[in-house]
């Protein structure tokens, strides 16, 4: 009967090491006309590769100059799965990364008001919301 307990634990465990490792995470690029904030880290305009690491909200971001920073989240938000994007929080042209939905998926990754306006220069509120598209 121990043996039999012992081989079932093993399986389980096995069963949940290969599940991790098959997981499978998007990468998408997103052409990026502006400077922008993420994570206290600023990021060059042009190509930005956007990485899913968890599928719980965090994600690295690398810009054309090959800078990268790590960017996570605690908010979810829906999303359209057939649009995936990019949005920025501007103020003039002081930007950061305040939300990144991932293509196939009905939920967005979003940053709080509060991160938004730590990382804006600005104390007035948010201007405007720009998206970018994911490709």
């Amino acid at each position: 009967m121990k043996r039999h307990f012992t081989s079932i634990i093993l399986a389980a465990a096995l069963s949940a090491f290969a599940g991790g490792l098959g997981a499978q995470y998007l990468s998408e690029i997103a052409k990026v006309p502006f400077a922008f904030h993420a994570q206290g880290r600023m990021l060059q305009p042009g190509n930005v590769t956007v990485k899913e690491l968890d599928g719980r909200g965090a994600y690295k971001l690398t810009d054309s100059t090959g800078s990268s920073t790590f960017w996570s989240t605690g908010i979810k938000k829906n999303a359209d799965p057939a649009k995936p994007h990019l949005t920025f929080a501007c103020y003039g042209r002081d930007c950061v990364l305040a939300e990144v939905s991932m293509p196939g998926q009905n939920s967005a990754s979003a940053i709080s008001a509060a991160s938004i306006d730590r990382e804006l220069s600005h104390k007035i509120g948010i201007a405007s919301m720009i998206s970018v598209p994911l490709r």
